[in-house]
């Protein structure tokens, strides 16, 4: 089967290019990011519904749509490995050595021993291959902030590429043995993974378990939504408001019952049916469609901005 068999219609191509309203989505959750990692750095209480865990899960569903898609509209694995590494890595190399090369300004240390320190080096060449967790610091930087990393938003980015990654071999798994059967086996594999985490953590405190129920595998869900409405697309778009009730009704149901596993079964379908019908069904956010998108300019240098600003004693 052709790569194109999961295209839909040229119709809903058309809209899914240019008639939506993911640049406003992806600029709420941007902001909304600001705000909580305000609160985090300064140890100030949150003012702000859309926390950094929902703003994580919101731009997991995003990509499992839209890069799906743009998987979909290439002709080849290498086409569509280029569109993404033009769109994601040029602007991550420069901020992560703009944060390399400007770090002395704010070190505590002389600029003879800033570059003359190995972790310096350490955390240019991890974090240039988005393995930011290996050396989050630099030497002698926001030594005296709640938090000593550079950019700890970076983090998402190793998830995100791997889900790019991804795409290719889940697609090629749902032409093998059928789309629906791909997903549903992913999603229980993923549960079954969150659970896992859970468990140890519950039984073992040891906060490694709750790092790991956010990476890859616990993320899939999100993505897995994301890419499931993309394949629903063609049936839903005439009922899209219906879609985003569905949404807010299931959100409602998160709002009043806490119960761990029912929010860990249903939360995906909430943030999938929102954002996706939201997207394409609210035609306001459309207006910023043709607006330039600077949402991922914006998570990238806000971290250590907000942080120079607490060091400078600017905010805090």
């Amino acid at each position: 089967m052709e790569m194109t068999a999961f295209i839909p219609n040229g119709q809903v191509q058309a809209r899914i290019r240019g008639d939506n309203g993911f640049t406003a989505i992806r600029y709420v959750l941007a902001l909304s990011l600001i705000v909580t990692h305000y609160a985090v750095l300064t140890r100030h209480e949150p003012v702000w519904p859309i926390n950094g865990d929902v703003v994580v899960k919101g731009f997991f569903t995003i990509t499992g749509f839209l890069a799906t898609y743009s998987y979909l509209r290439s002709t080849n694995v290498k086409e569509y490995a280029w569109k993404r590494f033009r769109r994601i890595y040029p602007p991550y190399l420069v901020v992560v050595l703009a944060c390399f090369l400007l770090g002395w300004t704010v070190s505590t240390l002389s600029v003879s021993d800033y570059f003359s320190s190995a972790q310096s080096y350490r955390h240019l060449l991890y974090n240039a291959v988005f393995l930011n967790f290996m050396e989050p610091s630099l030497p002698g930087v926001f030594t005296d902030n709640a938090m000593t990393a550079v950019n700890g938003s970076l983090w998402f980015m190793k998830v995100q590429v791997l889900f790019y990654c991804c795409i290719p071999f889940i697609c090629w798994l749902m032409r093998r043995f059928g789309r629906w059967r791909t997903l549903l086996v992913l999603w229980l594999l993923s549960m079954a993974y969150i659970m896992l985490c859970r468990h140890f953590f519950d039984t073992t405190d040891n906060p490694l378990f709750e790092i790991l129920q956010h990476q890859l595998m616990g993320q899939l869900p999100f993505f897995l939504g994301g890419m499931t409405m993309l394949l629903l697309f063609e049936r839903l778009q005439d009922k899209l408001w219906w879609v985003v009730a569905y949404g807010a009704a299931v959100t409602v149901v998160l709002l009043a019952v806490s119960h761990p596993w029912l929010h860990l079964i249903i939360e995906p379908v909430a943030y999938a049916c929102l954002i996706v019908g939201l997207a394409y069904a609210c035609r306001p956010l459309a207006l910023l469609h043709h607006v330039p998108d600077f949402s991922y300019s914006i998570y990238l240098v806000h971290f250590p901005i907000i942080q120079v600003l607490i060091q400078a004693g600017i905010i805090g």
